[in-house]
């Protein structure tokens, strides 16, 4: 009773809501379906308003600001999006230039951050040199308009890296972080298990004007499944991570369901590359980040448990060897007729190579590597004109220099986080976050090859810049932090 009390202001809304409901399915053309759905994501939105308002009274102005941007970032158009013309406009887009200007407020008047404190200048300025190329590159560009849209997704996405290092000065910070993101999968992953379950699709889902047959498949708040999975993925090992280093039980089982429901939801989108990456990630986990101790422990018990299966369910235990073989078989063996998934990737980058040699190696300019697939193609693609593979859309669009600096600075980012994991203790606070951000980092190559594009998915541009944060903060802090 004493939660209702506190809580009672919430309370009463989730009942307006839900009599508002019924009273909806009573007089309009609503199906129970669409009015499930939408009950069970506001009761998730109104549980989590609760969880966070004692939290919201101890942070200051500017870091809640912070924080309702990057859970903005995660839902992107999907949630209360309007149509302005040719422009579309959603929270992300409202408080991305409030961001701004809270930013440079902070920066020249409180000094609550300055770039004195930042130990990975090399980086942000890297990226910064990126922006510059893409604005310059619009000078050789076949389509400005493609070009222009492209320069602006590129200038937010490192936009939000710059906003997470320069706001995260606390390890508090990291902390909220890693809770927003692990929550904002759950309410994610809660909307494609309605989209499976209930088979209704928000009208930002390519599913939502798809033939019904296709409606059990998930896309959550993206617009198609491969979006959907690869932030499975990587979001995964955030899991994996609260597992190893939350000591509560029930947070243990909460987890332990949730990655059971997220190996679920990639089997049913039958993204090929991001199921791989998983399980590549995993065993970099196994062999790499695991003791040895553990290591006995999991292969003695997984043995044990394979050896039980494999006489109780042995035909199942076979169909699903060679479902696992034909996954891999598929992404590196092609059919040579041109039509398959493979193919067609292939094909994209026959294309992709041609096109920068005939720009000599500078790229066809920024975001029109989709206007050369539609016009200047040499092999067929089946009216696909994405390059669905994010290094490739690098190179294709800005060029050999662009794309190499790409290259050392992930490899640096993914060097930088194994040491440092490996220089934390077990029991420090920091080790939740360096594990979760280097089993990301590492099945990121594999997972970034599913989706279209890469470059308008903000969990993206986040978990690059939770990365860079925390090394930063690392390298600021690690004569303090071995605690």
């Amino acid at each position: 009773m004493s939660f209702i009390r506190e809580n009672k202001n919430y309370v009463l809304l989730l009942l307006v809501m839900l009599g508002t409901g019924f009273y909806l399915l009573g007089t309009l053309d609503v199906s129970i379906k669409l009015m499930t759905g939408a009950t069970l994501f506001y009761v998730l939105i109104l549980l989590g308003i609760i969880y966070i308002k004692p939290f919201l009274v101890e942070n200051k102005w500017w870091e809640n600001t912070f924080y309702l941007f990057i859970i903005s970032a995660f839902f992107g158009p999907a949630i209360l999006s309007y149509s302005i013309g040719p422009f579309s406009l959603f929270p992300f887009r409202i408080l991305f230039p409030i961001m701004a200007l809270v930013f440079l407020y902070l920066y020249f008047k409180d000094s609550v951050f300055t770039w004195n404190r930042i130990h990975t200048k090399k980086v942000l300025m890297l990226l910064l040199f990126w922006i510059i190329y893409a604005f310059l590159s619009l000078l050789w560009v076949k389509s400005i308009s493609q070009g222009i849209m492209d320069l602006i997704f590129l200038s937010m996405g490192i936009g939000i890296i710059y906003f997470i290092v320069f706001f995260s000065i606390g390890k508090k910070h990291f902390y909220y972080l890693y809770i927003i993101w692990v929550a904002s999968f759950a309410v994610i992953l809660g909307i494609g298990v309605i989209n499976h379950v209930l088979k209704i699709h928000l009208p930002i889902s390519r599913i939502y004007t798809a033939n019904p047959i296709y409606s059990y498949i998930p896309t959550s708040v993206f617009v198609n499944e491969n979006d959907f999975a690869s932030f499975i993925s990587l979001s995964i090992f955030f899991i994996l991570s609260g597992i190893l280093y939350y000591k509560n039980t029930m947070v243990r089982i909460a987890g332990i369901l949730l990655i059971l429901v997220s190996v679920y939801m990639l089997e049913v989108t039958s993204s090929r590359a991001n199921i791989l990456a998983v399980l590549i990630g995993l065993g970099f986990w196994f062999l790499f980040l695991t003791k040895t101790k553990l290591k006995n422990k999991l292969l003695f018990w997984s043995t044990f448990g394979a050896g039980i299966v494999s006489v109780l369910f042995f035909d199942k235990v076979e169909s699903l060897f060679n479902a696992v073989f034909q996954l891999i078989s598929s992404l590196v063996v092609t059919s040579g007729s041109d039509e398959t998934s493979t193919d067609i990737r292939i094909n994209l980058l026959k294309n992709s190579m041609i096109f920068l040699q005939n720009t000599f190696g500078f790229g066809v300019g920024t975001g029109n590597s989709d206007v050369y697939m539609k016009n200047f193609a040499e092999y067929p693609t089946g009216n696909i004109v994405n390059v669905h593979n994010w290094w490739i859309e690098i190179l294709v669009n800005y060029g050999v220099v662009i794309f190499t600096l790409y290259c050392l600075f992930y490899f640096y980012l993914l060097k930088e986080l194994y040491v440092i994991n490996r220089d934390i203790p077990e029991q420090s606070l920091l080790k939740l976050f360096s594990v979760a951000l280097l089993l990301a980092m590492v099945v990121f190559p594999l997972s970034s090859v599913s989706p279209s594009s890469q470059i308008a998915l903000n969990y993206f541009w986040v978990l690059y810049g939770f990365v860079i944060a925390f090394i930063n903060y690392y390298r600021v802090n690690e004569q303090e932090e071995h605690i």
